[in-house]
């Protein structure tokens, strides 16, 4: 049985877990002091698998710990005619550098997705709207002001897991 991961202390320890391994991962590197927007796609599949663009936005809060905005909207796949995909999320991102043309992080998102999708052409449109936690790892590899970042994620609900995504984005740090 999946602990509902919103409803419990957890949040304060992985908060802590993900500084500490951001301290321990991080080699100084301007990069991790930049802040950064991005756009790009998140795809991934919750009740029904999504497609979306997505913008995304990072600030240094502190050496190895950023704060994380995701915003994206879309189209699911199903048999509905107005099949949409929406989220908006944001939390904290450890980061740490092996040079300054490669650095790998990894954080905790909450936010609220939306989601309408028709499972069979026989079903009418299902509407879905709830709080959501994304834990999420990735990469973020380019030059010093423009960047290639992949990312995965698992979606889950105050219950359950219900899914995952993967989002890929070109980032212009500043």
């Amino acid at each position: 049985m999946v602990r509902p991961l919103l409803l419990t202390g957890d949040m304060k320890q992985l908060i802590t877990v993900l500084v500490a391994l951001g301290s321990m991962v991080g080699v100084a590197s301007a990069s991790t002091d930049d802040g950064f927007v991005a756009v790009g796609t998140l795809v991934g599949t919750d009740a029904a698998p999504y497609a979306t663009v997505a913008l995304e936005a990072g600030r240094p809060i502190s050496t190895h710990l950023a704060a994380h905005l995701q915003l994206a909207g879309g189209t699911t796949f199903s048999y509905g005619d107005a099949d949409t995909y929406a989220t908006a999320r944001g939390g904290l991102e450890a980061t740490g550098c092996l040079a300054s043309s490669l650095c790998a992080f990894a954080g905790l998102d909450l936010g609220v997705r939306h989601e309408e999708f028709a499972a069979s052409r026989y079903d009418e449109l299902k509407t879905t709207t709830g709080a959501i936690a994304v834990p999420r790892a990735g990469i973020d590899v380019g030059s010093a002001s423009m960047r290639f970042r992949a990312t995965l994620g698992v979606v889950i609900e105050p219950t359950a897991v219900v899914g995952g995504d993967l989002s890929l984005a070109v980032a212009y740090r500043f």
